[in-house]
């Protein structure tokens, strides 16, 4: 019987790196990471591991204004979308003046 336990499979690694601009708060920041997690005992991998997986737990599924489904029956899609060309009609009212498009568009 061995002594030392041969491991199984290794386990396969994510090999990504990221670039921060090098500004000193942005060093501060990682020095500050690392020496935390060094009290902790966890490595910097660890840390930017579960870093990644709260914010994507806190902001999943995302941005829901940027979903194009969420557009109902009768709205008329942003101008970008539909290619639509306002016609302005001049509205009043006392002094005040403004335009109206049929899209419901507003301007000053």
């Amino acid at each position: 019987m061995p002594l030392v336990k041969e491991s199984e499979d290794p386990k396969p690694f994510l090999n990504h790196s990221f670039k921060v601009s090098a500004t000193p708060e942005n060093v501060a920041l990682l020095k500050s990471a690392r020496m935390l997690a060094a009290k902790d005992g966890w490595s910097l991998s660890r840390l930017i591991r579960t870093a990644m997986a709260e914010y994507v737990e806190r902001h999943s599924p995302g941005n829901p204004q940027l979903i194009l489904g969420h557009w109902n029956e009768g709205t008329p899609l942003p101008q970008t979308v539909s290619g639509h060309k306002h016609k302005w009609m001049v509205r009043g009212y006392e002094k005040e003046r403004w335009f109206d498009c049929e899209c419901g568009a507003q301007r000053a």
